[in-house]
């Protein structure tokens, strides 16, 4: 028995000095995970922090580009009007030029040999045969008579 008293004060002795480390490891560790926890609790709110500030730019950067894209859309409505009012101007004088090319053939059908030969001779105010009659311009499309008499 004494024997085994002896056997089992070291066993206990044993696991006594195993409780003793295990209770130093367990405060050791405790030490730790509350270092740690304190650590990254800091980093973690940092990192929320830079987050929300990056989020609230890429909000603000998200509102520009639409109100820029809106901007943009509304140049681009605006440069097709003018291009298509361009168009219909261009068209309008293109008519206009060929009325005037078909204006200046007929004038020519009606020229005297002279201002054939000589297209920019300058007639004499007081022959009347080289003035067009004003049954003559009537018949002449897309001249106005007062016009006409513009360029006499």
């Amino acid at each position: 028995m004494l024997e085994d008293n002896s056997r089992t004060s070291r066993d206990i002795a044993g696991l006594n000095r195993d409780i003793e480390r295990q209770k130093f490891q367990k405060m050791k560790w405790t030490l730790k995970i509350e270092q740690n926890e304190r650590e990254f609790s800091q980093r973690n709110n940092d990192l929320e922090a830079e987050k929300r500030k990056i989020y609230k730019h890429y909000k603000e950067l998200k509102g520009k580009m639409a109100a820029q894209r809106d901007e943009k859309e509304k140049q681009l409505g605006t440069i097709a009007m003018n291009s298509l009012k361009c168009m219909e101007t261009l068209k309008e004088y293109q008519s206009l030029g060929e009325k005037i090319l078909k204006t200046a053939e007929l004038c020519r059908k009606l020229e005297t040999e002279k201002e054939k030969v000589l297209p920019f001779y300058q007639s004499d105010p007081d022959s009347l045969d080289t003035q067009l009659q004003d049954s003559e311009i009537d018949k002449i499309n897309g001249i106005d008579k007062n016009v006409y008499n513009e360029f006499k």
